[in-house]
């Protein structure tokens, strides 16, 4: 009886250029060996079965050694494990079927009929899993179906531990009774047979319990039964020796000769195909398993001999149809494959030592293969995106786990930008999962290199901004955590001019390297949140502009801008140039000026651009500077704002006292003198005496002078154009009038009696 279990020393050995192997336990036979053992193996979700001769031993983690053992009456024909490695199913010599846990506890026991209970070899062959339910195939070409077994009660059980000794039974409600059944009976013809495959089918008479296609291969033939009633044989040569074993593959079906040679049989047309040549073909396979059989690949693990003398064995990973080999290791004549997925992080098989006196192995030896620098094979698990089996390959070599942790973070930060805000409860959950892998990161460079990621919901981001500054230290990291810094308050900016979360490039903005470029596309649609913007980040901002683009900016609002937006963008704009570019404030000055030009044919002037210049002349005023040679630039330039304050003051008195308009390039583009005589020409007679008495004299007391040179041009004007002025002579005695000297009114009085006509 195989139940002597010992743990091997943790030593890596180099068993070629490309692979080494540790051993991680050994088997020992408490009793003589003196028959060659039978042994099967399979490995599914880390738990590992083997079978060996009566013995069955069950590990319930890949990386621990620690088993449980069970012993039977009868020798051991087949052996299958579920998916979740949680079920067991021992088929035995004696036609026993037995359910087991793989913590080493008994869930049932059903037996095959007795008709099909072989009493001097083998009775069962395979145990094969279809449409959810376990087939069993016998050696007299039978087949018996277990109804469906619910493993909820196993999963629910993973976490018991039994002691030495200990037994636990399951009750009724935990485990539902198992029924066998038997689907296809034995015929003429069909017997000893070595190895059988089932496909599902739906064209038989009876649709509703539709029977497998049945394949089997015996020593000298290959049958196939669509019915219970429809057995075709094709017979082999007889260099192939018989049957071995036959595989199902998604498009082949392929047969595993005791000669070594691997046949194609094709069940529509009953035909047997050697792919190879016996010149091409180089080794003689032992044993193989499927490794992975999809659309794309079909990698097989080959156990073989060299054809020369078979003395040399050799684990090949083998392409299929091509043969392509991708890689092999030498291994002792002793050998048995592991039933195992490719997606395993290690390859397992299983070596005979401690030969005795007749050749037979006394211990069986659980080896683990890998790459030759565990850190090559870490590496390449984590480049093929197998990050749970690379980092339980990395904790069993004690390797570095970042990568892995990085890895992870990173295939859920992918996932994150995927994801939509209208699936709250997944995204949650995703970044929590992702929160709980970043916990493991120590590598600053991960977070300086994955900061700028697309996530689906600003709260989202938010949160993961936040937790980038905690990994990150302000002695080495000082740009990224201002950076950081700048996409926060970026987010608060996005509250504030879209609450309602509408703008769907939101993620555009807290990224965007350059946010000048945003404010110029927002003086076209929102003048405020382009306000708003320069005044929340312009230190981000000033950054990237130069002198040059710094003037561009204020030209590029469009000319059909509300002039109260323009103060509101003045009033952030110009505070923060003058500190950091102070000469660019006659530039920005300058530019207030025309801009107030550009209003004189709005619909309310003067009053616009009064209301205009006054704001933007408080806003230059409320700037200082400490230099004396600046200070008295910008003391020129409030100048000139309140000289076009006061204009335009004047042109608001003209039209609201005396409903005369000019454009303030008409006011200000001659001398005041000339100024004053185009108002006299265009105010009616009746405020004729106000508009000089109290605009002109004033005006012109300002500036130390008197109006009496422009009211004698006009009266002069007046009568050089008496024939087409109706009101010429009323007016020239109004403006007489109005000057004070007596010289100058008996002057322009005499002008005016010559021209006048006789009363």
């Amino acid at each position: 009886m195989w139940c002597n279990f010992q743990e091997s020393q943790i030593e890596d050995v180099t068993i070629s250029n490309a692979f080494s192997s540790r051993e991680i336990f050994k088997i020992h036979s408490s009793e003589e060996v003196k028959e060659y053992p039978r042994v099967l193996a399979s490995l599914q979700n880390r738990r590992i079965v083997i079978s060996v001769d009566k013995s069955l031993i069950l590990l319930e983690d890949e990386l621990a050694a620690k088993c449980s053992f069970l012993s039977f009456e009868s020798e051991i024909d087949a052996i299958a494990i579920s998916k979740t490695g949680n079920l067991i199913l021992v088929a035995l010599r004696d036609g026993e079927i037995h359910g087991v846990f793989i913590k080493g506890i008994l869930l049932f026991n059903i037996a095959a009929n007795n008709e099909d209970i072989n009493l001097t070899g083998r009775t069962f062959v395979d145990i094969q899993k279809l449409d959810n339910c376990f087939y069993i195939s016998c050696t007299n070409g039978s087949v018996y179906r277990l109804s469906e077994i619910n493993e909820a009660p196993l999963e629910a059980n993973e976490n018991i531990s039994l002691n030495e000794n200990e037994t636990y039974t399951f009750n009724e409600t935990v485990l539902e009774s198992v029924v066998i059944k038997k689907i296809i009976s034995c015929s003429q013809g069909l017997r000893d047979v070595e190895s059988s495959v089932l496909i599902l089918q739906t064209t038989n008479q009876n649709p509703e319990e539709p029977l497998p296609l049945y394949i089997a291969g015996a020593r000298n033939a290959v049958f196939c039964r669509n019915a219970e009633d429809d057995v075709s044989k094709v017979i082999l040569a007889e260099n192939f020796r018989g049957v071995k074993r036959i595989f199902s593959l998604e498009n082949y079906i392929l047969v595993l000769t005791f000669s070594g040679h691997l046949l194609e049989f094709c069940p529509i047309t009953k035909l047997l195909k050697y792919p190879k040549t016996e010149k091409e073909q180089e080794l003689l396979i032992e044993d193989l398993i499927v490794m992975e059989n999809s659309d794309e690949n079909i990698d097989l693990l080959v156990l073989a001999k060299t054809m020369e003398d078979g003395s040399e064995h050799l684990v090949k990973f083998v392409e299929y149809p091509s043969f392509k080999c991708n890689g092999e290791l030498e291994v002792s004549e002793n050998a048995w494959l592991v039933q195992q997925p490719k997606s395993s992080a290690n390859l397992y098989y299983l070596s005979g030592r401690e030969l005795n006196e007749i050749n037979y192995p006394t211990a069986i030896e659980m080896v683990l293969v890998s790459e030759t620098h565990p850190s090559e094979r870490f590496k390449k698990l984590i480049s093929k995106g197998l990050l749970e089996e690379a980092e339980i390959f990395g904790r069993q070599f004690e390797l570095c786990l970042q990568p892995i942790y990085e890895a992870k973070a990173k295939k859920l930060l992918l996932t994150l930008t995927t994801l939509s805000e209208n699936n709250p409860e997944l995204l949650e959950k995703t970044f929590q999962q992702l929160l709980d892998i970043i916990k493991n990161i120590e590598s600053s460079d991960f977070f300086r290199n994955n900061r700028m990621i697309n996530m689906p919901s600003r709260h989202t981001l938010e949160r993961y901004l936040q937790e980038m500054l905690k990994h990150l230290k302000e002695e080495n990291d000082e740009m990224h955590i201002l950076e950081i810094n700048e996409q926060l308050r970026r987010l608060e900016t996005l509250a504030i001019i879209d609450p309602y979360e509408v703008n769907t490039e939101w993620s555009k903005f807290v990224y965007h390297t350059n946010l000048a470029q945003k404010i110029v596309s927002l003086f076209k649609t929102n003048m405020p949140a382009a306000c708003l913007i320069w005044k929340r980040h312009t230190s981000a901002i000033i950054t990237h502009l130069n002198e040059k683009e710094i003037c561009q900016l204020p030209a590029l609002i469009p000319n059909h801008t509300e002039p109260f937006h323009i103060v509101q963008w003045l009033r952030q704009f110009v505070p923060t140039i003058s500190k950091t570019h102070p000469k660019l404030t006659p530039y920005l000055a300058e530019w207030s000026i025309q801009k107030t030009r550009a209003l004189q044919y709005a619909e309310h002037w003067p009053e616009i651009g009064l209301e205009f210049a006054s704001k933007v002349a408080e806003v230059f005023e409320q700037i200082q500077f400490m230099y004396c040679d600046v200070r008295r630039q910008h003391e020129r330039n409030i100048t000139k704002l309140r000289d076009l304050v006061n204009a335009l003051e004047d042109l608001s008195v003209l039209k609201k006292r005396y409903n005369v308009i000019f454009t303030l390039d008409h006011y200000l583009k001659d001398s005041i003198d000339e100024t004053a005589l185009l108002i006299l020409q265009r105010v009616h007679l009746d405020n004729l005496k106000s508009l000089v008495n109290d605009f002109l004299y004033p005006i012109f007391q300002e500036k130390g002078q008197t109006p009496v040179e422009a009211i004698r041009q006009y009266i002069s004007l007046l009568v050089l154009n008496r024939n087409s002025l109706s009101t010429w002579l009323e007016r020239s005695v109004a403006c007489i009038e109005l000057l004070h000297n007596e010289d100058d009114r008996l002057e322009c009085a005499l002008l005016v009696l010559k021209n006048a006509p006789v009363p």
